[in-house]
């Protein structure tokens, strides 16, 4: 009878910690759905950019306000799977008989209209394909909704029996679990050695599973506190390596919010908040853009002043073949045009897209697939979520213990300057909570230097200026002139990536330094715009990488 029940117990205890685990879990894998049915093709349609409406809100939700998102997760996976039944039921009466026309007539839209919202007739394996997605998201979704849903919203829920802290007595219960009562004592008495010894090596291995179990708790305490310190900072450098790999007027304004917000620490959440909004309209936008009915010529346009421009100082027998070359193809005109102005190119794009310019192109212009295309901002604001995600389970832990928060940037706590004499573990922690405080000036200084010898341009210049000035100040001073040099590169970042994307094309504005006698090496050391030949914008890169520490230094002055 005692073995059944351990057995029973055993199978409890298991079955309770499986299903904690698909608990928190499995909303990671509707998340992952909601790519899967957005992103599976190039194909894109309308049902599917509704889809990816929903996740967006979803990740915009969670971001922005996590009550609000507990309250709303219930409707939100409702109108989910409601969405999903109809577009299934939809898609499959679609190939009936006759259906396309009654569509037609219904909905007063041509074939190919009814094809950019997802409708269009396919064989046998091409409607299972087509079919297998949405089902397998509609499984996923009713699975959490009706089996984790509640306990998950139990599981973010503060109440008193998530504080261990309180005892167990005011959570109703009479007896401590872990007393034994008379009876099991005079078992106990009665049993065969063998039973004895049995037992005795199951509390031994007991006991090492829970010792096991407290080191990989304290473990994941320290890498839930280290993603608490640094998420932040990865994630900013994430951000600008997605703007410059990708230079776009919408990607300008990612790195414009690092710019503003990253100096100061209460910003964290604006910044974060901006960002998932940003990133967000920019997936949005860039599969609307892809719609067939959307043309992407309505956005260009040809700068026919180039040609009186391009004519000067060309004698009469070449002005024909430059005409010519100027209306038959940009890539033959862009020969003419370096042998008229030579390393400077022409002075503005013959044929310009203003789309390109603010971030919008046709998948099948630039030959890649749907997924690559927004690949850079679904990661970053998956990065978001996960950001989210720690700062919620920080919060939660906070309150749930009453505990203190710990200190701005200190990972290992109750670690004092005095306790860093005792041996080389409290030193190394010593120096993993205060290092940077005591040698973050010249990790600074050290950063800076690597910086001004990779750029070797004006922009080392300014940087050479400012270490100039300061490493011959004392530290009292440097800490007042500090916020300056951090305004400074806050200024220089987004103003940088601005010279790098230029003005739009469609203005065809020829700068003022083609009228000049500047060289052309000259402009380039200069970091001035061109639209033939910008700056390296890969010098950019150098900044972000300091900038999170010079700007987590400012707190230490």
């Amino acid at each position: 009878m005692m073995n059944s029940d351990s057995h029973n117990e055993l199978i409890a205890t298991v079955y309770a910690r499986i299903h904690k685990i698909f608990t928190k879990y499995w909303v990671v894998m509707c998340v992952a759905m909601f790519l899967i049915v957005s992103l599976e093709d190039d194909n894109v349609v309308a049902y599917k950019i509704i889809y990816m409406i929903l996740f967006l809100a979803f990740v915009a939700l969670y971001r922005i306000s996590f009550s609000v998102w507990r309250r709303a997760m219930a409707g939100f996976w409702w109108v989910t799977v409601v969405y999903s039944i109809l577009v299934l039921i939809t898609i499959y009466t679609y190939q009936f008989k006759n259906f396309p026309q009654y569509w037609q007539r219904l909905t007063h839209l041509d074939k190919a209209e009814l094809q950019a919202l997802g409708l269009s007739q396919h064989d046998t394996s091409g409607l299972f394909t087509k079919l297998l997605t949405p089902t397998l998201f509609v499984l996923v979704c009713n699975i959490q909704l009706h089996y984790f849903h509640r306990p998950l919203l139990g599981l973010t829920r503060i109440t008193n029996e998530n504080n261990p802290n309180i005892p167990r007595r005011k959570l109703g219960v009479d007896e401590d679990p872990g007393s034994v009562n008379v009876n099991k004592k005079a078992e106990d008495s009665s049993r065969s050695g063998h039973v004895r010894r049995r037992k005795r090596s199951s509390q031994w291995l007991t006991s090492k599973i829970k010792k096991l179990y407290s080191y990989w708790m304290k473990i994941g305490e320290l890498w839930w506190r280290i993603l608490e310190l640094h998420m932040v900072k990865f994630m900013c450098l994430v951000a600008v390596l997605v703007s410059i790999r990708d230079l776009c007027a919408a990607n300008f304004l990612l790195v414009f919010y690092i710019a503003v917000c990253l100096p100061y620490p209460k910003l964290r959440g604006t910044l974060t908040s901006l960002m998932t909004v940003t990133c967000s309209l920019m997936v949005l936008a860039r599969m609307v853009y892809q719609l067939s009915y959307i043309e992407s010529t309505w956005f260009q346009r040809r700068c026919n002043n180039t040609l009186s421009g391009a004519l000067k100082g060309v004698s009469s027998d070449e002005k024909p073949d430059v005409e010519a070359a100027l209306n038959a193809s940009v890539h033959i005109w862009k020969n003419y045009s370096e042998a008229i102005w030579g390393s400077w190119g022409q002075p503005f794009p013959n044929l310009s897209d203003s789309a390109r310019w603010a971030g919008l192109s046709k998948i099948s212009d630039i030959n890649i697939s749907l997924s690559s295309y927004v690949f850079d901002h679904v990661v970053l604001l998956l990065l978001l979520l996960v950001d989210a995600t720690v700062l919620y389970h920080q919060t939660f832990l906070e309150k749930i213990k009453c505990a203190k928060p710990l200190p701005h940037g200190v990972l290992i706590p109750g670690i004092s300057r005095r306790e860093a004499d005792t041996d080389m573990g409290h030193m190394i922690k010593y120096l993993i909570n205060y290092g940077f405080y005591k040698f973050g000036l010249e990790v600074c200084y050290v950063v800076t230097v690597v910086v001004i010898s990779v750029r070797l341009d004006v922009g080392s210049i300014i940087h050479w200026l400012w270490l100039l000035l300061l490493v011959f100040l004392p530290r009292r001073i440097v800490s007042h002139i500090w916020p300056c040099y951090v305004f400074a590169l806050a200024i220089m970042l987004p103003a940088q990536y601005l010279m790098c994307l230029g003005l739009p094309p469609s203005l065809c504005h020829k700068y003022p330094w083609f009228d000049t006698s500047l060289k052309f090496n000259l402009s380039i050391w200069l970091y001035l715009p061109n639209y033939v030949n910008p700056p390296n914008k890969w010098f950019l890169f150098g900044k972000p990488c300091f900038f999170p520490e010079i700007s987590r230094f400012i707190q230490f002055t």
